[in-house]
């Protein structure tokens, strides 16, 4: 087993002891995440329109961060060149969960994905792709499918086909990556299969890997993160060309930052990178 660390580490706030991160927003090019004061939180949003933070991390490096004032809590973030996309996972009542904004975080416009989301992204083209958990998928709503994607409007286009792919139904969607247009991959309970669905057409690869929680890709390989009886392990996978049995090439052992909380990780694979939010920390992994 091979020890591996973080290529970025960034505090999630300049004040971290007092804000925590309330959305995440992984992607190819820029990273997103939104952070909130602790004591302004609570179950389902905030008590009153609340002053939050956009911060915004680029390869070059280049970090920004913009303010930006709201009651409603979104979990996950995504960014244009047009604009910003705010998703709730959780829907409370029936109507808008998700909503748009200009880049300069103005002029709200609301759309529905439903309810139960456990990954949003937005490829470059302006489309939108939901992943959705169980509750997502059995709640009788758009997620029944497990993997949908819309058009800037929320316009369902396309949704996973289980008799294309040859694979059962999702029931629970563990890891999304996005990683071009028309180029995305997932993973999920119960089969714990990787497939690809590029240009539309699918591939399969068969796991032994069960409960992972994040998906990092490049050519003919794949990275999964975490399993069920350790949430930070980490095995890279040759995948045979055309589908088949994905074979453990290698495994890794994740250095965390001193005094990271494992259990506090949330995971998500995007392109070739692995981004990481703990509670105090955001992370990327891109030289495995």
């Amino acid at each position: 087993m091979r020890d591996i660390f973080p290529d970025v580490v960034l505090p999630i706030s300049d004040k971290p002891e007092r804000d925590v991160c309330v959305a995440v927003g992984p992607g190819v090019d820029e990273v997103l995440w939104l952070t909130a004061p602790k004591t302004s939180l609570n179950d389902t949003g905030f008590a009153k329109a609340t002053l939050m933070q956009l911060h915004s991390y680029r390869s070059g490096p280049q970090a920004t961060t913009q303010p930006y004032r709201g009651r409603r809590r979104p979990h996950y973030v995504q960014g244009t060149k047009d604009g910003v996309l705010f998703v709730s996972a959780r829907v409370v009542v029936d109507g808008p969960g998700a909503w748009w904004t200009t880049r300069l975080l103005k002029n709200e416009r609301r759309l529905s994905l439903g309810d139960g989301l456990s990954d949003v992204r937005v490829s470059p083209a302006g489309n939108i792709w939901a992943a959705y958990f169980d509750e997502g998928v059995f709640g009788g709503g758009p997620g029944a499918a497990g993997l949908v994607s819309f058009d800037k409007r929320g316009r369902q286009t396309w949704a996973y086909d289980a008799n294309a792919a040859g694979t059962d139904d999702i029931s629970d969607v563990y890891a999304f990556n996005l990683s071009a247009e028309d180029d995305a991959w997932v993973y999920f309970y119960t089969p714990f299969v990787v497939v690809r669905w590029l240009n539309g057409v699918p591939t399969v690869w068969r796991t032994r890997i069960q409960g992972a929680r994040a998906l990092a890709v490049r050519p003919n390989q794949a990275l999964l993160f975490g399993d069920y009886d350790d949430p930070t392990s980490m095995r890279i996978l040759d995948l045979p060309r055309g589908g088949g049995t994905a074979r453990v090439k290698s495994r890794l052992r994740l250095c965390l930052p001193e005094r990271t909380d494992p259990k506090s990780l949330q995971a998500y694979g995007a392109a070739d990178r692995l981004i990481l939010w703990s509670s105090t920390t955001m992370m990327i992994l891109q030289h495995w």
